[in-house]
């Protein structure tokens, strides 16, 4: 498993190479917040706009509106 971040213009793209589904706990200033992968259904975990992580070409992404000050990857 391999995990890269990129910043652009204060956007944090998170990628994750993995071939089973991965979940994605990041931590930064603002607190938690838990990125599911795309197919797991409706989630009302969060107030506003569920974001998931997607999958393309055997990698998992999402963009994090904040810096993150650590993560973690459950597989």
């Amino acid at each position: 498993m391999d995990v890269k971040i990129t910043e652009d213009a204060g956007e944090y793209l998170i990628q994750i190479s993995a071939d089973e589904k991965v979940a994605l706990v990041v931590y930064s200033d603002s607190g938690e917040r838990i990125y599911l992968p795309g197919d797991s259904g409706d989630l009302t975990y969060y107030e506003g706009t569920a974001e998931h992580l997607d999958k393309n070409n055997g990698v998992w992404s999402v963009e994090h509106h904040e810096k993150p000050d650590s993560i973690e990857v459950i597989s």
